[in-house]
């Protein structure tokens, strides 16, 4: 850093006995200039005073690339150790001189290459379906698992505490057992509305049976009937044993205008259904699990945040289904939530 250009006046200055703001006032300069280039004493500095520069050579460089390129998920940290450099040494080469990116690993469903297949299929069909139907009239359905203990975010649930307090009695710590209580619920959305959360008692398996007695015919049906005033709508499930069964797929081709059947709804496509890709985690994310002791809690707290989700949401979460479609089409049937 190169000297004040007001310091050998400063010194004079002062020498000659003016004050700190006598001087300050003379030089139209901040009195805290003026003491710190007394501080100093003299005119210049020393030598080799200026911040070194971090080694960035094209042999470190090199370095970087290769290790990177045969393991893509190697820390900062762990790179700068092997490397024997600083660990923002490593960051701005690999940032500003290589060009990278650091990304969160996802979480997606596994297909193979038969399932790719008739998802591409599929998608073309739906879009054609789409294109000449009302989707606001489908009624999508799924059930999902919601536990007393939640999913902490370990990226960014942090805690601010002293200095070598993290093991202290003050640090917070998720306390996960193998068997949380938890409760499953099952729910339809469309455009317009959306049924009440139906609570599954606990131990009670979701067979055929029980699916058809309890979920449409004691809340689907009536629910679809009074919301659409007898009119045309669609039905949407997942190929799950229960939804599958001959005697499951009569009852809803006698007692629904249309449903989605095999034929045209791909198998283990969550990221089809807007549940899945959208409505499941908002829902999560309105709870507060801080205050939840029992599953009653729990229960309670998913009614609350439900009777929060509007038919606006619904509708765009909805109308969001064709792009990805379409995004389902370009990738041959591949995943495609990472290029989303």
């Amino acid at each position: 850093m190169k000297p004040s250009p007001h310091r050998a006046t400063i010194l004079d200055l002062s020498a000659a006995g003016m004050s700190n703001s006598e001087i300050a006032k003379r030089l139209k300069v901040h009195r805290s200039l003026v003491t710190k280039a007394l501080k100093k004493g003299k005119i210049s500095d020393k030598a080799g005073r200026e911040r070194k520069r971090s080694v960035d050579t094209n042999q470190l460089r090199q370095k970087i690339r290769k290790r990177i390129h045969r393991e893509t998920r190697k820390s900062m940290r762990k790179l700068a150790k092997e490397l024997g450099t600083n660990r923002e040494t490593v960051r701005t080469i690999v940032k500003y001189r290589l060009g990278l990116c650091s990304y969160k690993i996802g979480k997606t469903h596994f297909l193979n290459e038969k399932s790719k297949a008739s998802r591409y299929q599929k998608a073309r069909l739906l879009l054609q379906w789409a294109a000449a139907n009302d989707l606001s009239r489908v009624v999508f359905s799924d059930e999902k698992v919601f536990s007393l203990e939640g999913m902490p975010n370990s990226q960014n649930d942090r805690q601010l505490l002293p200095k070598g307090m993290g093991n202290s009695p003050l640090a917070v710590t998720h306390k996960k057992s193998h068997f949380p209580a938890s409760v499953m619920v099952w729910a339809a959305v469309t455009s317009t509305g959306k049924t009440d959360l139906i609570f599954v008692d606990k131990g009670v398996k979701i067979d055929g049976n029980y699916y058809r007695e309890y979920i449409l015919k004691k809340e689907l049906l009536p629910w679809a009937h009074s919301h659409f005033a007898a009119g045309h709508w669609t039905f949407q499930q997942d190929w799950a044993p229960a939804h599958g069964a001959k005697a499951t797929i009569a009852l809803c081709q006698a007692s629904i205008p249309e449903i989605f059947t095999k034929d045209l709804w791909p198998s283990n496509s969550p990221d089809l259904n807007p549940l899945d890709y959208s409505v499941w985690s908002v829902l999560e994310s309105h709870i507060d699990r801080r205050n939840l002791t029992t599953v009653e809690d729990l229960k309670k707290a998913l009614v609350r945040a439900w009777d929060k989700i509007t038919p606006q949401y619904l509708a765009a979460t909805i109308n969001n289904l064709p792009k990805r479609l379409k995004a389902v089409r370009r990738q041959k049937g591949g995943q495609f939530e990472n290029l989303f």
